[in-house]
């Protein structure tokens, strides 16, 4: 097993911040001919570096602030449009001294800006670390791979524009995205790029935020055009990479910004080594990383294609390896967005639990747990649990599941089915066994004992474009039940083998869906009594309801008598207290789930 690289201090700029408290603000001229330059300098001793942080900005139409490097005369001038992308922040600044001139249009009033904190560069005492006896990484200048700051990630360049780096290096800390990255300092603080060259971090899509784990270890991001050239990344680099999913060669190369000592910290150096291992999830190889690679394409040395994503560091002299995510992780391919929906599982493959993670799927996930059992061939749940794998596919009118279910005892629901989000859809799962009437019960036939193989076509209840696959095990009532689901093959028509799956889909293409009609969720099991009722009702509502419940209560006519927060279990209702006299009512319950239920009540 691997070790991840945990040591996220070494990813960090050294830095600190110090509160400023300086306003530039024009002195209310309204010359129509004439601008108004006001200029302010700020000095920090000693720093490697500045980025200055604003608030209170107001740039009119055509006003603008401009910061230039005493050190270096690097620029940067920013609008009202291009200071949002920059979120009120600049680019880098090498040295400890900075220019800042804001420039009011002429006919622009009331133009300005306060600076409020200031980022200052600090000398990095930290020592390198890599892999194996011998740092054997040399410089390189690839175009399409960038440094992250402040957080001292990897990121590049895809062929669609995005950009992709680890899951773990997208947080509050991934500011900027530097390209043409100049050597360090002799003491190892870096040097940025002009501001021409710095790009402000958009929107991302990384599972890994929510739920971290090594399998959701990647990210995909975009970042604004550069507020200097214009232009976006892949536009000013001239080069990205092409991503595939076909397994790699036998040798391995990482190009990135790892951390070293002297000018080569945290600059761009690479190395190629050989490939350990590969599954449908992750890549192994004892090719030399530092922190700070962190994001680094895996890049398969002999067509130069990238085939997933640096994350984790596992190697020492004597043996180990390095890793990273690869492409095949269906939602990774997909956030990437290259060629629309990613290829299905391989045709009649065993799906393997021990590559995806297993998530709580919607609400509904309470009172159980669950075990990959088998090796991976299959997932055991107990109790009231509702689990899902991220699963890209794309159900089409030939599609079938195929599984094993065993169960110790019956609950409420036993199923499975795909989906497309995190919310219930009863019509697309296929109930197999339960005393609840929910979902599709056209294969409800499970003895009680032993293990059943089940093949359903999918494909003749509904398609669409899919994320996920559910495991449902609901027991709401009880303790002590287990069900299995294993050998679990997702494919199209017949799965090479025989004529059978290919024959049931033909057999039920004219079958009705049997659809449940009592519903799961916050009302499922929803009772109000006595009805009609006196002095007193109760409204029964889901003992392991998990959001908020309320009722209105209306006369027959719609006017409101009343609202009622519920909680789970047995609620009862004084109908004095309600001023609820002799007549008919009704009795609207909503839940945060989504779930509605209206009834009539009825007052003696």
């Amino acid at each position: 097993m691997l070790s991840p690289y945990v040591n996220f201090a070494q990813d960090e700029l050294a830095r600190h911040y110090t509160k400023y408290d300086i306003t530039l603000k024009s002195e209310g001229i309204n010359n129509k001919s004439n601008s108004e330059v006001i200029t302010q300098s700020i000095s920090e001793k000693g720093a490697t570096w500045l980025r200055l942080f604003f608030k209170d900005v107001n740039l009119g139409a055509k006003s603008t602030v401009t910061i230039t490097s005493v050190l270096d005369g690097a620029t940067q001038t920013l609008t009202a449009e291009t200071i949002k992308d920059w979120k009120n922040t600049t680019a880098y600044f090498n040295g400890d001294k900075v220019i800042v001139k804001l420039t009011i249009a002429s006919g622009e009033k009331s133009i300005g800006l306060n600076i409020f904190e200031v980022g200052v560069g600090e000398e990095d005492p930290n020592v390198k670390s890599q892999c194996g006896s011998a740092d054997d990484r040399v410089d390189s200048a690839d175009n399409a791979i960038g440094r992250i700051v402040p957080i001292g990630c990897t990121g590049w360049i895809i062929t669609n524009g995005k950009l992709v780096t680890a899951g773990h290096c997208l947080t509050s800390r991934s500011e900027i995205i530097e390209f043409n990255v100049p050597k360090s300092n002799p003491n190892r603080t870096i040097v940025h790029p002009g501001p021409e060259d710095q790009y402000p971090i958009g929107n991302f899509v990384s599972p890994y935020i929510n739920s971290p784990s090594q399998a959701n270890d990647w990210g995909v991001f975009t970042a604004s055009a550069n507020s200097q050239t214009g232009k976006t990344p892949i536009q000013a680099q001239g080069k990205s990479f092409n991503v595939v999913q076909s397994a790699p060669s036998s040798t391995i190369r990482i190009t990135g910004f790892g951390t070293d000592t002297g000018i080569d910290n945290q600059t761009q150096q690479t190395h190629a080594g050989p490939l350990s291992s590969v599954t449908n999830t992750f890549v192994r190889y004892r090719t030399d990383t530092t922190g700070g690679n962190s994001g680094s394409p895996i890049i398969d040395a002999a067509t130069g294609n990238a085939i997933g994503v640096h994350a984790y560091g596992g190697c020492s002299s004597s043996g180990g390896s390095n890793s990273g995510e690869r492409a095949t992780i269906p939602a990774f391919w997909n956030a990437m967005g290259l060629d629309g929906n990613p290829p299905p599982p391989p045709t009649c493959t065993t799906l393997d639990f021990n590559d995806y993670q297993i998530t709580s799927f919607s609400n509904q996930d309470t009172a159980g747990n669950f075990s990959i059992v088998s090796g991976g061939a299959g997932i055991s749940m107990q109790n009231n649990t509702w689990k899902y794998i991220t699963l890209n596919y794309t159900v089409t009118s030939n599609t079938v599941i195929e599984f094993d279910f065993s169960s110790t005892s019956q609950g409420e629901i036993h199923g499975v089915g795909f989906e497309n989000d995190n919310s219930l859809t009863s019509s697309r799962y296929f109930r197999v066994y339960g005393t609840q009437n929910y979902g599709v019960g056209n294969f409800d036939n499970y003895s009680g004992s032993g293990t059943k193989k089940y093949t359903i076509p999918v494909g003749n209840f509904y398609t669409g474009a899919m994320n996920r696959l559910v495991f449902i095990n609901d027991n709401d009532t009880g303790s002590g039940n287990t069900s299995v689901f294993s050998n679990v093959k997702i494919y199209e028509g017949s799965c090479g083998q025989s004529a059978t799956s290919e024959s049931l889909v033909a057999e039920l293409e004219s079958v009705s869906p049997i659809l449940g009609n009592e519903e799961e969720g916050d009302l499922a099991g929803l009772k109000m009594t006595p009805n009609p009722a006196k002095d007193v009702f109760s409204l029964h509502i889901n003992p392991y309801a998990t959001g908020k419940v309320g009722a209105t209560i209306y006369t027959i006519l719609g006017s409101k008598k009343g609202y009622l927060e519920l909680q789970p279990g047995v609620n009862t209702i004084s109908t004095r207290d309600l001023s609820l006299g002799v007549g008919v009512y009704l009795v609207k319950i909503i839940s945060s789930d989504g779930s509605t239920n209206t009834q009539k009540l009825i007052i003696n």
